[in-house]
């Protein structure tokens, strides 16, 4: 079934025009496991075939609500600026179905990701230069992905709640849905990313507004500090604003976004 759907996508990306005045091609729907929520949105450079860098773009939504159409406008950015992009879906949390229950999310990006090194020759990718990001609690996924895979090139971590204790009495419907209503503190740590960096975990560039109050500042900030305690290569950025961009001037966004392709540019094969 992925293979067939994959086939489709394909004569469908050959077969699009591209849009006049725009530098990239995209493919919607792409199936890249058995569940109903295993699609993903492709966003490709008109650019000579050379193998490009990728990324993996992971949605927001408190793990139990967004949608991949809100990586949209970050996956056609990208290929302008000769990245392939993904945005990814994945089974969203909900407190009655064991099935969405954690660590369902991370089995899911991490099937998009390894679907994507499989299949990167195909859309011009390099399958050794794939990042990742993601924003809130795709951020936390994204910290995930740079710890669990190896091939990992980097990851980018937008204001990613990663230390789930600390959010247990703000964020108890959001951790109900992720992880079950009758949740332990074990439970809560051990999906916090924060506790299992190593020196193999991948490059990390790490973005926070000052003045979120959804996903506290600190996190991020102890995020570095455990990075550096562990020797991951890491990075922090802050940026004056709120939580997913919020307040942010159009000139400072801007130049972390430069930063951000930057970065992935310069990922190398780990």
């Amino acid at each position: 079934m992925v293979k067939a759907s994959l086939l489709v996508a394909l004569l469908l990306f050959l077969a699009a025009p591209a849009v006049a005045g725009s530098s990239a091609k995209t493919v919607s729907n792409i199936r890249y496991g058995p569940q109903q929520d295993h699609v993903l949105d492709l966003c490709v450079p008109l650019l000579p075939d050379a193998p490009k860098p990728a990324v993996l773009l992971i949605h927001g939504g408190g793990w139990a609500h967004g949608d991949k159409a809100t990586m949209h406008g970050w996956c056609a950015l990208f290929a302008q600026n000769g990245i392939v992009a993904a945005a990814v879906g994945y089974r969203l949390a909900a407190p009655e179905d064991m099935s969405r229950h954690w660590p369902a999310q991370l089995d899911d990006v991490t099937l998009a990701f390894q679907w994507m090194q499989n299949h990167a020759p195909e859309f011009g990718a390099d399958s050794r230069r794939i990042c990742s990001y993601g924003e809130s609690a795709g951020g936390h996924l994204s910290v995930w992905l740079a710890i669990k895979e190896n091939n990992l090139a980097c990851a980018i971590d937008g204001f990613g709640p990663v230390d789930l204790p600390l959010l247990a009495q703000k964020s108890k419907r959001s951790l109900d849905a992720l992880l079950g209503q009758q949740h332990s503190p074990d439970a809560e740590r051990s999906a916090a990313p924060i506790f299992s960096l190593s020196p193999q975990t991948a490059p990390i560039l790490i973005i926070q507004g000052t003045q979120d109050d959804l996903v506290p500042p600190e996190q991020s900030v102890k995020l570095y500090e455990a990075a550096m305690q562990k020797r991951v290569n890491a990075k922090l950025i802050t940026y004056p604003g709120r939580h997913s961009w919020e307040g942010l001037r159009a000139e400072i966004k801007a130049n972390i976004v430069t930063e951000m392709v930057q970065f992935i540019k310069n990922a190398r094969p780990r």
